[in-house]
C-alpha cells in the first residue's frame, strides 16, 4: 500500500518536469495546452499542427516549461515553401512571456531569412534586439524542407545545435555556441510569419522540452565496401559522434590486420 502511494504521489510531478506533444489526440487545448493566434492553427489529418490562416500574416502558440539547465529539445519542423524575409518560422526554446510574437527575452531557432543562403539559426533575443548564438550549414533550407531537429544546453550555458535533413531522428550537428545571458524560462513557443501563398504551409510535430535522453542503442554496422586495397568504408544505422568515430580502437579488422591506422567521420 505504501508503495503504491510512493507513485500516485511522483507520477504528477514526472508528468510536469517535461513537454511532450505529438497532436495525436488531434487538438492542442490540452495536455499540454498551447494557447495563442489559435484560430489560425489545426491539427491535421496526419496528427500535426498545421497553420491555418486565410491572409497574410503572424500566428504563435506557446506552452509553459520552466526547463532550461541540463535540458533538450525535439521537435519536427516542415515549411513547404521556399523560405524569406516575409515567409519565415521560429521555435522558441525559452521565452519569458507567453506572447512569443512580443519583444522577448529568450532563445528561438529561426527558419528562414532573405537571400539564398538560409540556415538553421539559434539567436539569443533581448527584447527588440537579437545575437546570433550559433549557425548551420549555409543553404540547407533554402528551399522546401521537413526536418527533425534537436537543441541540446548544457548547464555551462553550452549550445548544440542538430538536424535531420529526412525528417527523423538521426541528427548530425548543425552548430554549437555558448551563450549564458538567460538561466530561467517560463514558456516554448511556435512562430511563423507568412503570405498569403504560405498561409498554410507550416507545419510542427513531436515537440518535447526535457532532460537530455540518453541513446543507450549502440549504432548498428549496416555494411562495409572495400573502396581500396587499404581503405574500407563503413555505413551505420544512424550519424555517429566525430570523436567516437575517429577513435581507432573502436575498429578490429580480422585477418591479423587489427586496428586501422586511422579513422574518418564522412559527413556527406
Amino acid at each position: 500500500m505504501r508503495y503504491g502511494l510512493v507513485l500516485l504521489l511522483w507520477f504528477p510531478l514526472l508528468l510536469q518536469a517535461q513537454v511532450f506533444d505529438d497532436f495525436e489526440d488531434g487538438d492542442f487545448s490540452q495536455n499540454p495546452q498551447w494557447t495563442g493566434t489559435d484560430t489560425t492553427f489545426i491539427v491535421n489529418e496526419n496528427k500535426q499542427l498545421q497553420l491555418n490562416a486565410s491572409t497574410a500574416g503572424l500566428s504563435w502558440l506557446s506552452t509553459p516549461n520552466t526547463l532550461i539547465g541540463e535540458t533538450e529539445w525535439r521537435f519536427f519542423i516542415k515549411m513547404s515553401f521556399s523560405p524569406s524575409s516575409n515567409n519565415n518560422g521560429r521555435f522558441y526554446l525559452v521565452s519569458d512571456q507567453q506572447d512569443v510574437s512580443q519583444s522577448v527575452n529568450g532563445y528561438f531557432l529561426q527558419f528562414g531569412e532573405a537571400g539564398s543562403s538560409d540556415a538553421i539559426e539559434l539567436f539569443r533575443q533581448d527584447g527588440g534586439s537579437f545575437v546570433s548564438v550559433c549557425r548551420g550549414t549555409e543553404g540547407l533550407i533554402a528551399s522546401s524542407f521537413a526536418m527533425g531537429i534537436k537543441v541540446v544546453r548544457e548547464e555551462t550555458g553550452d549550445w548544440h545545435v542538430f538536424a535531420d535533413p529526412a525528417g527523423g531522428e538521426n541528427y548530425v550537428p548543425q552548430g554549437e555556441g555558448f551563450d549564458n545571458t538567460y538561466t530561467s524560462t517560463a514558456f516554448i513557443g511556435v512562430y511563423a510569419k507568412y503570405t498569403v501563398s504560405n498561409s498554410t504551409k507550416f507545419y510542427f510535430d513531436n515537440i518535447y522540452a526535457g532532460d537530455i535522453i540518453v541513446d543507450n542503442d549502440p549504432p548498428v554496422l549496416l555494411s562495409v565496401l572495400a573502396e581500396t586495397d587499404s581503405t574500407l568504408i563503413l555505413v551505420f544505422n544512424e550519424a555517429l559522434e566525430a570523436e567516437s568515430a575517429g577513435n581507432t580502437n573502436n575498429y578490429t579488422v580480422d585477418q591479423g590486420i587489427e586496428n586501422p591506422v586511422n579513422a574518418a567521420l564522412d559527413e556527406g
